[in-house]
């Protein structure tokens, strides 16, 4: 109810949950491996066979993204490829088998071997082609000994701008072209982040083009037109 409400969805409103919903599936695991009749049997037993297959549809997927996708093609995409596809099949054989402590704790090492290679070397290749980790050295460079206070960001940006950007504190954010104005009258040597397609209004568009370009992000057919853009206030 709270998240049907709420005009703001963050995925991190459900951190106090996953303490409560880990000794819940603990529990409700341990149960089932022990032959317990306080859970379906029947119904942990298919969820186990489609979580199986799941991770071995990864393997498929990400074999097939190797296979068609030449600018993210990686040796390491075809080891991983064959260890999802090995280690789905495994977790089944011993489900089927009647065997969940071989199966959870193999899905568990197929499924954290993958998270890793997932957040190290596949974030690498998924970046590859973008133009975002360039523009914002360009902006970190740019600013070098510029005090975060000068620094502002126009609604708010991304959570990859960010962190990018790696700035030593939060970047205020302007949410108004008064905004914008307020900030241009107390301080001429301020700067101003801005993704370039929420620029909507002629009034924005003239107060911006008023300022000094400093550097503009350099997109490419994936990311569609120009986006970010550092600015100085003028």
């Amino acid at each position: 109810m709270f998240f049907t409400i709420s005009g703001s969805r963050r995925s991190y409103y459900i951190l106090p949950l996953i303490p409560a919903l880990a000794l819940i599936t603990g529990k409700v695991l341990v149960d089932w491996m022990d032959g317990k009749t306080t859970v379906n049997m029947r119904i942990m037993s298919v969820s186990s066979w489609i979580t199986s297959l799941v991770v071995a549809l990864a393997g498929i997927c990400l074999a097939y993204v190797y296979s068609t996708m030449e600018i993210y093609r990686d040796g390491s995409q075809l080891v991983m490829a064959s260890v999802a596809m090995i280690g789905g099949a495994g977790c089944l054989f011993f489900f089927t088998r009647k065997k969940p402590w071989a199966g959870l704790v193999l899905l568990f090492v197929v499924v954290f071997v993958f998270e890793v290679w997932g957040f190290t070397r596949g974030m690498e290749l998924a970046e590859k082609k973008r133009t975002l980790p360039a523009f914002a050295q360009e902006v970190t460079k740019r600013l070098s000994g510029v005090e975060d206070s000068k620094i502002f960001l126009y609604q708010q940006g991304t959570a990859s701008l960010l962190f990018y950007l790696n700035r030593r504190s939060t970047i205020e954010s302007v949410d108004t072209i008064e905004d914008i104005e307020r900030l241009v009258h107390k301080s001429t040597d301020g700067y101003l982040i801005i993704d370039l397609n929420e620029a909507r209004t002629p009034e924005l568009n003239r107060r911006l083009y008023q300022m000094r370009t400093i550097c503009i992000q350099n997109t490419d057919a994936r990311e569609g037109k120009e986006r970010f853009a550092l600015l100085k206030f003028h």
